[in-house]
């Protein structure tokens, strides 16, 4: 019995159509994942919950919906736990984290944006207060801000600089300082923002790792009544 060989045409080049539809499909499948940025430190209001993941920072007045893998999910259930006696209620939560791009759960409502859970610093029911008024003292837009502290055009990236006042103390110095690795002081100038004779003026710049984080810490200072943005003639 003869072998029976069955032979096929060549195949044909794909030509430019079918080299642009795998590159269209290529870059779709690019398109399609997720956008995250570096983790940073952070800090906010969390409240934690089966229809409620939510986050507030410090230093901002937008909500966000919280993802976390699943041992980090573990360890925020346990410290909401533990610092509060009913479910839903706030607790401050310092983290590392980044912010996420992709598509929202049907539980997240109306927030403006995702924010993934790395690591826990602390949890905890005191300092809640503090936090939400931290917020309104910052009189500039974080929004405009990448991870990095920068804004503007891609090919113009700049940082921002922020000025605040504060006493004219040693005390009230080393603190702001301990917080701001960035924090300049300048006693001979009041500052746009108009510092007192008994106070000193604050420089500081976003262009720092957690820089959400520290103007948050910033604000939440009692004798920080406001952070704006500073202009240089």
């Amino acid at each position: 019995m003869k072998s029976r060989v069955i032979s096929f045409p060549p195949r044909k080049a794909d030509g430019a159509f079918g080299a642009a539809g795998r590159l269209i499909v290529l870059l779709v499948m690019v398109l399609s994942l997720p956008v995250v940025t570096f983790a940073e430190e952070m800090r906010g209001v969390l409240v934690y919950g089966h229809e409620e993941r939510t986050l507030r920072f410090c230093s901002d007045e937008r909500l966000y919906w919280v993802v976390a893998p699943a041992d980090v999910r573990d360890r925020i259930l346990a410290g909401v736990a533990r610092e509060t006696d009913r479910p839903y209620q706030p607790v401050l939560l310092v983290f590392d984290g980044r912010f996420v791009e992709r598509p929202l759960p049907g539980l997240a409502g109306d927030v403006d944006g995702m924010i993934e859970i790395l690591e826990i610093r602390s949890i905890s029911a005191t300092g809640v207060a503090a936090c939400k008024s931290a917020a309104s003292k910052i009189r500039f837009d974080l929004a405009r801000l990448d991870a990095d502290g920068l804004q503007g055009p891609p090919d113009g990236l700049k940082s921002l600089d922020y000025e605040y006042c504060i006493p004219n103390e040693a005390d009230a110095i080393a603190q702001v300082r301990s917080i701001d690795p960035t924090a300049r002081i300048y006693r001979e100038s009041p500052g746009r923002i108009g510092c007192s004779e008994t106070e000193v003026l604050c420089l500081g710049n976003t262009h720092q790792s957690g820089y959400r984080a520290v103007l948050g810490e910033l604000a939440g200072l009692c004798f920080v009544h406001e952070i704006r943005e500073a202009f240089f003639e």
